[in-house]
């Protein structure tokens, strides 16, 4: 118990460290710049079919999520409720095709539209 008391006596007496201490402001710069008018506007990225190679990409692997979820679920001694492991399977495997789709897709730039000519 005298032990304790010492310790926190001169735990009250200690001055206040050094990375306890208030660092002093950093000095501002004043810098101006240019108006937005002259700065230059950076191109726009092309179109490219992201979002379609997304829902494909969705689309199959999470249908072949939910069917080997169901199956794997079904070949199992449990009997229990499949159609849970079926929409986890599709939710994993739409949010994994989608992910997988939307960076090849993303890679396939769009052309325009051709114009079409009187007839």
């Amino acid at each position: 118990m005298k032990n304790v008391i010492v310790v926190l006596a001169l735990a009250g007496l200690a001055p206040a460290a050094t990375a306890q201490r208030l660092a002093p402001p950093f000095a501002r710069a004043a810098v101006s710049w240019p108006a937005d008018s002259t700065k230059p506007q950076s191109p726009s990225p092309p179109p490219t079919h992201w979002v379609e190679g997304g829902l494909i990409g969705g689309g199959l692997v999470g249908l072949l999520g939910m069917s080997l979820a169901e199956g794997l679920c079904g070949m199992g001694d449990s009997g229990s409720n499949c159609g849970a492991a079926g929409t986890k399977g599709l939710i994993f495997g739409a949010g994994l095709g989608f992910t997988i789709g939307a960076l090849i897709g993303g890679q396939i730039p769009k052309h325009p539209p051709e114009p079409q000519t009187g007839q």
